[in-house]
């Protein structure tokens, strides 16, 4: 699976799936999007993905906060470019 990155007004990321675009609900819940890359999710069943899974199903985006985002963003079951 392979995401968009976005970061947001909130300092936070939106996951948004390839191809798509933020969805208007993202940009009206984070404000201003910025895309800084994108994210290969190698392991979905590894955690915390099965939650930010449903996440993407229900709206089309999933939102970390900062701490989160760095934490995930560093994971071994994901591999980002920047």
């Amino acid at each position: 699976m392979e995401l968009a990155i976005f970061a947001s007004a909130s300092g936070g990321v939106v996951l948004v799936p390839t191809p798509f675009r933020p969805p208007d609900d993202a940009i009206t819940l984070h404000g201003p999007l910025v895309p800084r890359g994108f994210l290969r999710v190698i392991d979905a069943e590894a955690a915390p993905w099965p939650e930010l899974v449903l996440q993407l199903e229900r709206h089309l985006f999933a939102a970390l906060g900062a701490a989160e985002a760095g934490v995930l963003l560093g994971s071994s079951a994901a591999r980002t470019t920047l």
